[in-house]
């Protein structure tokens, strides 16, 4: 699944094969996720904030859902979803 920051344009399903597509999905370099309830991976550009990536509200909200910890923490940029961790 691929969650854009832009809020106007659909969340997809999009399939993911390995490392140098989960970077290019998220446009840089990758920070992984994992999350309990649904068993999934959330893939986030490790840099987004610094490189001024714009803030993804609908990403951040799924991350602060399933990751209480992280209930203070925010996600940039595109974040592809890898589905169920493994």
């Amino acid at each position: 699944m691929k969650i854009p920051a832009e809020e106007s344009q659909p969340i997809e399903l999009i399939d993911v094969d390995g490392l140098a597509d989960m970077q290019k999905g998220v446009g840089g370099y990758i920070e992984v996720l994992a999350i309990d309830r649904p068993d999934a991976t959330l893939v986030i550009n490790e840099d987004g904030k610094s490189v001024g990536l714009p803030l993804n509200r609908r990403a951040t909200l799924a991350l602060w859902t399933h990751l209480t910890r992280w209930r203070h923490g925010r996600a940039y940029g595109r974040c592809p979803d890898r589905g169920p961790a493994g």
